[in-house]
């Protein structure tokens, strides 16, 4: 009788803040150099640049955010969406409108103590509360 083996994982690599995000860079630049080439399945680019999935879908969804990469509508075989490079095609009619930015507005009002008394010794120290019966 045999016995099945468990899947191993590689040991798990702790990097520090610079590390990790030069990292990151290296990652997406494979993946852009990849996606120049062809257009590939998030499967395929796990295999190839041994991303864990997690990985890989989050890397493709920066770069689509970024409007470096985007998903096609095309499906593979195994009915997998293939990724490609550059900013999805604009449907009919659709154009690209530039962002809306409001104004921040900071709203800044003279605090006051309101529903309860001070207590006597912050009072004793700094005088009574302003705008509340003491």
């Amino acid at each position: 009788m045999t016995r099945k083996t468990a899947r191993t994982m590689p040991p798990r690599v702790y990097l520090s803040i610079a590390e990790a995000r030069a990292h990151r860079e290296v990652v997406l630049d494979q993946i852009r150099a990849l996606l120049a080439v062809k257009q590939i399945t998030a499967p395929d680019l796990i295999q190839e640049l041994g991303l864990t999935r997690n990985t890989a879908h989050a890397h493709l969804a920066y770069l689509d955010e970024l409007g470096e990469a985007h998903k096609t509508g095309k499906r593979d075989a195994q009915h997998r969406y293939l990724w490609a490079a550059g900013r999805a095609p604009l449907e009919p009619g659709e154009e690209l409108e530039p962002e809306e930015v409001e104004p921040v507005r900071i709203t800044t009002v003279q605090a006051c103590q309101v529903g309860m008394r001070r207590d006597p010794l912050v009072a004793a120290l700094f005088g009574p509360a302003r705008g509340a019966a003491s």
